[in-house]
């Protein structure tokens, strides 16, 4: 199951132009150091902006693992998607992770730097 998802991933994170699902800032998805350094990042920040399957639809919910249900979502997406404590459908979240980026109010002001400035990926 791990190889499928991390193949899934992959092709996500390639569909969406190596952009957050939710907030569209560049992801990691290789090398943290390289990455860090091309972007004049610190390690934690890289940790944040790390590539991760998410399921659209969550497993709890009935979700599959099928190229169809994940999408690449950066750590900090993925991770506060899921603390909250009523479940958001995805498209509800998307909204209000793109208005917080529209305010720039998400994750943190080093996001805004013009090599990671959030876009709309296709």
């Amino acid at each position: 199951m791990t190889n499928k998802i991390a193949r899934f991933r992959a092709q996500a994170f390639a569909k969406q132009q190596g952009h957050c699902y939710y907030c569209s800032v560049k992801m990691c998805l290789g090398d943290p150091v390289k990455f860090a350094k091309e972007h004049a990042l610190t390690t934690a920040q890289v940790r944040l902006l790390r590539c991760t399957a998410e399921h659209v639809i969550a497993q709890q919910d009935g979700g599959k693992t099928t190229p169809e249900n994940i999408v690449a979502a950066c750590a900090h997406c993925n991770a506060t998607r899921h603390r909250r404590r009523r479940a958001q459908s995805a498209d509800q979240y998307r909204t209000r992770v793109q208005r917080a980026v529209a305010h720039k109010r998400w994750i943190g002001p080093w996001i805004f730097k013009p090599l990671l400035q959030p876009t709309h990926p296709s």
